[in-house]
């Protein structure tokens, strides 16, 4: 079986070792299609948004075999229409409040493979945030195509 991928700013000694860490010779990557249905304005924006208030995790479960991905905003309560906009238009992700604040959290493996990595490949984020999103788009794949990763892989 061959997969194709598109990497993108990845050093070909890491792309490499990627490769060869799965015993594959490439990956494909969903692409945003038309049928997610989303305008460009809105893109744009919602990636501009997140370049200042998100962030992605990888979260380990406690025996460090099996991790979670996470795409999360969190604001002030005040400020929950703004992320129930986000997760009306998106069609994805969950809303919970504690306290004085709002989140919304995208962990769905699906939804961040389908969804959200699409998203952020299309429309680039313009601060260092973009460090963090290549490295979660790098373990996301990894975790597609090799299966369960634990901590040392990662």
């Amino acid at each position: 079986m061959v997969y194709y991928i598109l990497f993108f700013s990845l050093t070909e000694e890491f792309s490499a070792a990627l490769f060869s860490l799965c015993n594959f010779r490439s990956i494909k990557v969903c692409t945003l299609s038309n049928s997610i249905n989303l305008s460009p304005s809105f893109l744009q924006w919602f990636v501009g948004f997140s370049d200042g208030e998100s962030n992605f995790s990888i979260v380990p479960n406690k025996e460090g075999t099996n991790f979670k991905f996470v795409f999360r905003i969190c604001l002030h309560i005040d400020d929950k229409t703004v992320l129930e906009y986000i997760q009306n238009i998106l069609g994805v992700g969950t809303i919970n409040t504690s306290g004085n604040s709002v989140t919304f959290a995208v962990q769905r493996f699906e939804d961040i493979l389908q969804v959200i990595i699409p998203i952020f490949d299309s429309y680039l984020l313009q601060t260092t945030k973009v460090l963090d999103f290549k490295d979660f788009r790098v373990a996301v794949i990894l975790k597609q195509h090799c299966g369960s990763l634990t901590n040392e892989e990662i």
